[in-house]
């Protein structure tokens, strides 16, 4: 407990000197940056994107104060447990575990009212407009609650459907309309929406009220360092045990229920028994998680361990990504993923499961294909089409461009910029 006030007392200590740090800027309006999210822990996704996002304001010298999960130490309600051979054994069912997980997270959000309180009293003693940026569902609450409290503009990041994610996990009626109903409130509430995609405006449109003003801004992404490079093709692959002509399929991302990896590890093996792949292809799954495990013991029963490498967690992503020749994301939720921008950066094509955002993005981007979520055969099918050599140079060199077109993070730091200013105007002019 000790441990924890001390890190709170740093934390105000720091949030005071972040804001006088600021002082003399010619920027008048402090973003007050609110996830539940740790961002500086190399996770991947949402948390890639937060911390890009972060870093791109500042190197703009954009006045953005951080509240995330990265102040205080972590709080685990149950520990796991190890049997006699050192692994993992399961102690709570999929429903039980996410209920609790939810829960908690529910109260860490909540413990940034406070603080969230103080950064914003204390931008306004020195002459900032402050606006609260939530980045996700559970921060999206406290978030509500102080800008309430305090009259200041809410601008809310999401990042696709979160009834779709919720519904992976739990079927739990209490869970989920307490947390869909803290998102509702959250988004009828906010001065202006941004989203990666239109799927999940058009879902708010209709679920949640008929009107509401957003924005439509894409995932940001440094484009130099995901970018093309047979040097680290080369290396990396030498480095994981992989031949230099070997056909390597892959995945990155959380070894969990949405990801949906059991049915790639399926469709894989299916390929290579109808020879719709070259003989010498291999699998890389790229990651960790809770059902690690049980998808290693899945090759082996299914007599393709030897062509599955699990490389575990992997914070040099960019690298990895040059190994592979396609990205194959089964997933049945998602926004849109960075690891998709991440792989066509690198000029490698991929294949999305057909949810409406994935068809939404390679519509624009020209740069793989989707097959039906669920579907083993459809997955086989793509997962022969874009075997060919020729293809899928084309594919990846469209996604190239694409990103470097509409992604890029000076670009994309520009568009937050003009929308924050936005959303200030919106709550303070618009009575």
């Amino acid at each position: 407990m000790f441990h924890f006030v001390t890190n709170w007392l740093h934390f105000y200590k720091w949030i005071n000197a972040a804001i006088l740090g600021f002082k003399k800027g010619k920027c008048k309006t402090m973003i007050l940056f609110l996830t539940h999210k740790r961002l500086f822990s190399d996770i991947g996704g949402i948390e890639s994107m937060g911390k890009r996002l972060l870093l791109g304001m500042k190197a703009s010298g954009i006045p953005v104060v951080l509240f995330s999960k990265d102040s205080m130490p972590k709080i685990i309600f149950v520990r796991e447990k190890n049997n006699n051979q050192g692994a993992p054994a399961r102690l709570l069912t999929k429903e039980i575990a996410f209920s609790l997980y939810a829960i908690k997270e529910i109260i860490v959000s909540l413990l940034f009212i406070f603080p969230l309180l103080y950064a914003i009293k204390m931008s306004r003693k020195h002459g900032f407009t402050s606006i609260v940026l939530a980045f996700d569902s559970f921060s999206g609450l406290p978030a509500l609650i102080s800008s309430k409290i305090t009259n200041s503009p809410l601008v809310v990041q999401t990042h696709g459907l979160y009834p779709r994610f919720i519904d992976v996990f739990t079927k739990n009626q209490i869970v989920v309309r307490t947390l869909l109903a803290i998102e509702k409130a959250v988004i009828r509430e906010a001065t202006l929406v941004l989203s990666v995609n239109r799927e999940t405006i058009s879902y708010y449109e209709r679920f949640y009220r008929s009107k509401m003003r957003y924005r439509l801004i894409p995932t940001p992404l440094d484009t130099k360092t995901f970018a093309p490079n047979s040097k680290l093709r080369k290396y990396v692959r030498k480095e994981l045990g992989i031949g230099a002509k070997s056909y390597v399929i892959g995945f990155v991302g959380r070894l969990s229920y949405e990801k949906n990896v059991e049915l790639l590890i399926r469709a894989f093996k299916k390929a290579l028994e109808a020879s719709l792949i070259p003989a010498d292809s291999l699998l890389l799954i790229v990651g960790d998680g809770l059902l690690k495990k049980q998808l290693i013991e899945l090759s082996s029963n299914l007599s393709i361990k030897d062509k599955v490498i699990f490389t575990g967690f992997r914070r040099d992503i960019h690298r990895v990504m040059n190994v592979m020749d396609v990205l194959v994301l089964p997933s049945q939720a998602e926004g849109l993923p960075c690891v998709v921008l991440e792989a066509i950066s690198c000029a490698v094509p991929v294949i999305l499961s057909d949810l409406l955002c994935h068809k939404e993005f390679l519509g624009a981007a020209k740069c793989g294909f989707t097959f039906k979520a669920g579907s083993i055969k459809d997955l086989v099918r793509c997962l022969s089409i874009i075997s060919n050599n020729n293809l899928r140079k084309e594919l990846g060199m469209n996604g190239r461009i694409y990103v470097e077109s509409n992604h890029e993070i000076t670009y994309v730091v520009k568009e937050y910029y003009k929308a924050i200013i936005e959303a200030t105007k919106i709550k303070y002019h618009s009575r």
